[in-house]
């Protein structure tokens, strides 16, 4: 999944030209090049929000091979970043879809990038036998599309899994394979990651000049094609093999201009590894007063590393720090609803970075705790505050009107995103109806979307301990003209006194009340005919 060359304004502009013109082809057509653009970018977040739009637009047409093909490339985002279980989720769905077309070339190439994805996951994870059966699945089907470029790629992994697994005899098998099939096709660019890998699998079988050379192999490549992380990467590397082997005066130039070149670059990961190991060297050589300044410098790093990523992983977004300006003109030049649209917009953007600050805090708060219910406490804020960072998110992260939510895409997105986070992913079946094109006033869908987070929270963790078949229906229906009912249903043990339940005093309770005062909206707890709870909220738009 690659774009170059495109900018992302025009990209923006075409999208919103196509939607205006309802021209399905032209919307399937501009959410693609757009999805592909973030990819290149790594604008991870962004993309996610583009393609999970486009599987939903093709989900049920004809366009099935577009919708697996969507299905990989949102599975394939959430994997850059770090949500396993719905990028297996998402990659597994779409090798299903794929699989359900006639297998022409295309389809079979398709099917084996997304099994190449899933082992490239199992990799990260350590889980090296799964990877191992997904990638011969994928070479497989290389094999019989005949492309060797491919094929390269899938040796190379195929050792890295037995490398990593401690197999270094088929490690050494495969990745000599990739070699020779890359220096065959000329694929320069490509050989630094099988350089990289050669040197560690002879570093681990003690051949250490053959170790060194793959190893300087890799550093020349990295270095040709201005790589900067494999750069870095192999720096680091060389020099805390040069260490292993006593050659400290070679480990020494090469771990200074790591952190040197780390440092310009703000590869602070890397950074942290030279420092390390420049902390190692001068150990190991009785230079004391050089371990001590350069573990201080470490340790500093690591920590303020340490905080960033708090904020950045548990969010799972990169901030939006420019609005883009041609968008910004061509919306001021309209009327003074677009101009309050935009204001709008930009307060959305500001409250949802606030959260995500606030998310990242209680991640770290929630560290230092050692009483359960404290834990526990923040857990529950944390699922709260998360629900009204995912409204903002589609508040502003959509090409939609900027003062309401897209209720469909939301209720889809928090079920989804909570029964991942109660382990209920691979097992729960969750049904939706809800009125199509639905979008709530802010004031409305607030505490609306909030209530629904409270409800689907209490079900899963409460209702299905013993189902071993959970059901989870979720409906968002009019009753009569501006008259909206949400029920939610599950099929779990049920609640033996509902009165009880509904005049609760747990917090949780307690505001789904308040929500339900200020909307002016009627609520009730129902038994269900076929076993579980009815939760019924009705409520006006007037």
């Amino acid at each position: 999944m690659k774009e170059e060359g495109l900018n992302e304004k025009d990209l923006l502009i075409a999208v919103k030209f196509n939607k205006e013109n309802k021209s399905e082809d032209g919307i399937k057509k501009s959410l693609s090049d757009l999805g592909r653009f973030y990819y290149a970018k790594q604008d991870y977040e962004k993309g996610i929000l583009t393609w999970r739009e486009l599987v939903l637009f093709v989900k049920g047409t004809d366009d099935q091979e577009l919708y697996g093909n969507s299905l990989g490339n949102l599975g394939l985002l959430y994997r850059k970043t770090g949500s396993f279980d719905l990028a297996f989720k998402y990659i597994y769905e779409g090798i299903e879809v794929l699989k359900g077309l006639v297998l022409n070339d295309k389809v079979k190439l398709s099917i084996s990038n997304m099994y190449n994805n899933i082992g490239s996951v199992y990799i990260e994870l350590k889980k090296f036998d799964e990877a191992l059966k997904v990638h011969f699945i994928s070479l497989k089907y290389r094999k019989e599309l005949k492309r060797e470029f491919d094929l390269a790629q899938s040796y190379n992994n195929i050792g890295q899994c037995y490398l990593e697994s401690g197999d270094l005899d088929n490690a050494n098998t495969y990745l000599m394979t990739a070699l020779e099939l890359k220096q065959k096709l000329g694929s320069n660019k490509l050989l630094g990651s099988t350089y990289s890998l050669l040197g560690q699998l002879f570093h681990l079988r003690k051949e250490n000049k053959k170790a060194e050379k793959y190893f300087a192999l890799c550093l020349e490549n990295r270095k040709a094609y201005n790589n900067h992380l494999g750069y870095a990467g192999i720096l680091e590397r060389l020099g805390a093999f040069l260490i292993s082997q006593k050659k400290y005066q070679k480990a020494e130039s090469y771990l200074l201009e790591c952190n040197e070149f780390s440092k310009e670059n703000n590869l602070k990961e890397i950074r942290i590894l030279a420092l390390n190991s420049l902390k190692n060297l001068y150990k190991e050589t009785g230079d004391f007063e050089a371990a001590i300044k350069y573990f201080e410098e470490y340790d500093v790093i690591k920590e303020k590393l340490r905080g960033e990523m708090v904020i950045s992983k548990m969010s799972e977004m990169q901030t939006l720090h420019e609005t883009q300006e041609l968008e910004r003109k061509l919306i001021l030049e309209e009327s003074d609803k677009l101009k309050t649209q935009v204001l709008m917009k930009e307060l959305h953007h500001r409250v949802y970075n606030n959260l995500v600050v606030i998310l990242g805090l209680i991640r770290v708060q929630k560290e230092t705790l050692t009483d359960a219910a404290a834990i526990k406490a923040l857990k529950k804020s944390e699922e709260r505050i998360r629900a009204m960072v995912s409204i903002h998110q589609r508040l502003y992260g959509e090409n939609v009107d900027v003062i309401g939510v897209n209720m469909d895409l939301y209720i889809d997105e928090i079920a989804e995103s909570l029964s991942t986070a109660y382990g209920l992913s691979e097992i729960i079946e969750l049904e939706f109806d809800v009125e199509p094109d639905l979008i709530l006033p802010v004031n409305i869908a607030m505490p609306v979307c909030l209530i629904i987070n409270e409800i689907i929270s209490n079900a899963y963790k409460h209702a299905f301990a013993e189902q071993e078949n959970p059901v989870l229906a979720i409906s968002l229906k009019f009753q009569a003209k501006q008259k909206l009912r949400l029920r939610i249903t599950d099929n779990g043990q049920g609640i033996d006194d509902l009165e009880k339940i509904q005049n609760s005093q747990s917090f949780g309770i307690k505001l789904i009340h308040t929500f339900c005062e200020q909307m002016d909206a009627n609520l009730e707890f129902l038994h269900n005919e076929s076993g579980g709870t009815v939760f019924n909220l009705d409520f006006d738009l007037d």
